[in-house]
């Protein structure tokens, strides 16, 4: 039946898949680099473009009987969390770009055969003794969880502080925001652990959180019992259990960086406080940014990216990568 297909023009087919959410500029990223438009004349490779399509955006093509053919997605959830000032259409293409990131991983861990254990994963990070960025990551990474933080992201587009993706039974979970500090990329991490943990995804689909509102960034009504969820998981997990609310009111006024990085060091020997965390958290309570800024820097660098690049580049020889997937990957790095 194909080879008796006449496909249609190259501007109608972009045009239905434009209807489906996915512009010229996504597709020109998520397409392979051997990729040429004059393939959709065809009815080859109008059929590998109707592959790309399902496999990374979750776009179907559909022949109907009179000879045209339709685009449609998918059954999945995208849920944006997101700021009042946020403009959904740049972050609805930012979710599709993830998406595409994430799936296109998973289908690599279906062809390697692994599975994702996250009863294990989640009793394992909760005997972690000191969690921080590098030991979430390893332990993610360790049950086959990737965490993709993606460098190259598109200036047009929205950059979203994470995004979970699901596929059937497996996550990826994406990085973009340019935050260097480990703290807060840890915080955004375990945010979106948070929606994993408690199935916000009840099957396959993307949430995609604008900002995280306990770093300061408020997401006003927009909030919602998800993210309230969410960020209660990654405060209980930072802080261990301790008031540091109330620890923050007993301490009162402080003047120097130094002062306030080496009373995070002592609450992480004796409480198992996430140091980086409770610097942001004074932060925050007292509204004073720049001294939890400066007090950072006495407790880590600003290495974030090099801590997922480190995994990703482990990842490339821990999996076998078919090429156009591998590239696809290699291109938001």
């Amino acid at each position: 039946m194909m080879e008796q297909f006449k496909p249609p023009s190259k501007a109608a087919i972009y045009k239905k898949v434009k209807d489906c959410g996915a512009s010229k500029a996504i597709l020109k990223r998520i397409l392979p680099e051997w990729w040429h438009d004059d393939l959709l004349l065809t009815n080859s490779g109008l059929l590998q473009f109707s592959l790309l399509l399902k496999n990374r955006l979750g776009i179907q093509m559909e022949l109907e009987d009179k000879g045209s053919i339709n685009f449609s997605l998918l059954p999945a959830s995208i849920q944006f969390k997101k700021r009042s000032s946020t403009d959904y259409d740049k972050l609805s293409a930012s979710a599709l770009l993830a998406q595409a990131i994430g799936k296109t991983f998973i289908k690599t861990l279906r062809y390697n055969e692994v599975e994702q254990n996250l009863e294990r994963f989640f009793r394992e990070l909760s005997q972690l003794q000191n969690v921080d960025l590098n030991g979430v990551v390893t332990a993610l990474w360790d049950h086959n969880i990737p965490v993709l933080y993606l460098d190259k992201f598109p200036a047009a587009f929205s950059r979203p502080a994470g995004t979970i993706v699901r596929d059937s039974d497996l996550y990826t979970i994406i990085l973009s925001h340019k935050h260097r500090s480990p703290s807060t990329q840890l915080f955004v991490l375990l945010h979106e652990i948070g929606h994993m943990k408690f199935g916000h995804l009840s099957g396959s689909g993307v949430i995609t959180d604008a900002s995280v509102s306990a770093l300061g960034e408020s997401l006003k009504e927009e909030t919602d019992e998800q993210e309230v969820e969410a960020d209660q998981f990654a405060l209980d997990t930072l802080r261990n259990g301790v008031d540091i609310q109330n620890i923050i009111q007993s301490i009162g006024f402080i003047q120097r960086p130094a002062e306030l990085a080496l009373l995070a060091q002592k609450l992480n020997r004796e409480m198992n406080v996430n140091p980086g965390h409770f610097v942001l958290s004074y932060g925050r309570k007292s509204r004073n940014w720049p001294l939890a800024h400066q007090a950072l820097k006495f407790l880590e660098q600003g290495e974030a990216q090099n801590i997922f690049k480190k995994h990703y580049l482990h990842a490339l020889n821990k999996y076998e990568f078919k090429k156009d997937d591998l590239e696809l990957l290699e291109r938001m790095q």
